[in-house]
């Protein structure tokens, strides 16, 4: 090969891997935003749980390598930030982010009775 062949396939080289780059990131942070979501719903059956057993409201406290609610183990994957429950036994509402996702520290996605996991913040 002489050096100009050389130096288009560099190019050419370049240019594809500027196109594909933000693609596969932007992936990568809608991973996490499905991670946020599924990992909210997953404490939130617990905390449904822990309400149908004792008609209260639990504590959620962060530990080592995950969450806490009222003694009981909650895993969360890597990087999940839960913000904790507000509201009564009958209407709460549960708060969740990822500094890597597209929805990141705001609003965040939250989990209410009535709604389910959406976007935005626990009122």
């Amino acid at each position: 090969m002489t050096l100009p062949e050389l130096l288009v396939v560099m190019a050419i080289v370049a240019v594809l891997v500027a196109v594909a780059l933000p693609i596969f990131l932007n992936q990568q942070a809608k991973a996490y935003d499905s991670t946020v979501q599924s990992d909210l719903a997953n404490v939130a059956i617990a905390v449904r749980t822990h309400v149908d057993e004792s008609s209260t409201l639990p504590t959620l406290a962060p530990t080592g390598d995950g969450y806490e609610l009222d003694g009981d183990r909650v895993a969360t994957s890597p990087g999940v930030v839960l913000g904790g429950i507000v509201g009564d036994a009958d209407a709460y509402c549960l708060s969740a982010t990822h500094p890597s996702g597209n929805v990141a520290s705001s609003p965040g996605y939250r989990y209410t009775v009535t709604g389910g996991v959406e976007e935005g913040e626990c009122p």
